[in-house]
């Protein structure tokens, strides 16, 4: 609060810090504050502290939390909070309106802004907590490195991102991360997502740090390197890729796990992709799969078939491998193969299924 006494009238200011140092108010020359007696008015001032988010300080201990839309936005627009702590405490669902014209997420039609980008990286912690984000849009064709997080050279654990619309991004486009330095475990995106070059349904590109338990069901539509999980992978910087599969429709020319792979230095491990649901016979379209299996719409629903997975921890099986973190509690019942049959009516008719 900025107060006057002399004419009784109370100024607010509210602040909302970006980073740490002290805060310094200036009273221009005949403003109202500065005006009578000369310009000699006294005023007392307190500084009134509007923090980013709802809770917490930004570090390991003390982490923010994100349980809203508005503090997902406060996120994506203060790149000097992408190197501190955050936790999400609550499921997060946008609506159609957040990206249209007056929506708080419109930003010109570009829709969400990533967190993290090529001037400065996502280097802090983002612990979904088991937690969801839904309807995530953006429509970024100039940029690269685009997804929730554009570049990450930070550490992203236990978040699933539904019914996610990238659409018609640049180089580096990712459901989850456009291009990634750091860690990703025990996440997963549902949805669809588009660009140039460079587009995986999980990231757009890992060129090192390891992703581990991760899983996509996005279609994948692009022109140049492109999977179901990951558009180009390389291995030179030691990037590590475990535990994860993907099942989503990959346009023409594309890999069904990894669009292109360099350096594989078998740290492709124990990955898998469904042969059929992708429209893909091949694990990447160039280099080397080794690490890497086909299997058929029916051999993914066996939990055998997921050689040295977790499933006692990490995984589940719900019709495909599932987080045990999502805790669902109804797996529809799985669908390999249509048979057509014609039952006459009360002809008394068994089918035995």
């Amino acid at each position: 609060n900025l107060s006057r006494s002399r004419y009784g009238k109370n100024y607010t200011v509210e602040v909302t810090p970006t980073g740490e140092g002290d805060i310094t108010i200036t009273v221009a020359e005949n403003s109202a504050l500065n005006q009578g007696d000369g310009g000699n008015s006294s005023a007392a001032v307190t500084v009134l502290y509007i923090p980013p988010f709802g809770e917490g300080s930004g570090t390991e201990a003390d982490p923010y939390i994100i349980s809203t839309k508005e503090d997902l936005k406060s996120l994506s627009e203060n790149n000097d909070h992408w190197d501190k702590y955050f936790k999400q405490s609550a499921d997060i669902e946008f609506e159609t309106l957040d990206f249209e014209e007056g929506g708080s997420f419109y930003n010109n039609g570009n829709g969400f802004s990533p967190i993290g980008n090529d001037d400065t990286y996502f280097t802090g912690s983002y612990d979904g907590e088991g937690h969801t984000i839904t309807g995530l849009y953006i429509d970024r064709p100039d940029q690269d490195y685009v997804g929730f997080i554009g570049l990450n050279d930070g550490f992203v654990k236990d978040l699933g991102l539904i019914n996610v619309n990238i659409k018609d991004g640049h180089y580096y486009i990712g459901g989850l991360i456009g291009s990634n330095f750091g860690s990703l475990s025990r996440c997963y995106v549902t949805g669809s997502v588009s660009g140039l070059d460079h587009i995986g349904g999980l990231a757009g590109a890992i060129y090192s740090g390891a992703v581990s338990n991760c899983y996509s069901t996005s279609s994948v539509l692009g022109e140049g390197q492109k999977g179901g999980l990951i558009g180009t992978f390389d291995d030179n910087q030691n990037a590590n890729v475990s535990n994860c599969y993907s099942t989503g429709l990959v346009s023409e020319d594309g890999g069904g796990l990894i669009g292109t792979v360099w350096y594989n230095y078998d740290n492709l491990i124990n990955c898998f992709w469904d042969t059929e649901t992708s429209g893909q016979t091949t694990a990447v379209r160039d280099g080397n799969g080794k690490g890497i299996s086909g299997l058929t719409t029916a051999d993914m629903l066996e939990q055998d078939s997921f050689t040295g997975w977790d499933f006692e921890n990490v995984w589940q099986m719900c019709g495909y491998p599932v987080l045990q973190w999502e805790q669902r509690t109804y797996c529809p019942p799985a669908i390999v193969g249509e048979t057509a049959i014609n039952v006459e009516e009360n002809t008394g008719a068994t089918l035995n299924v």
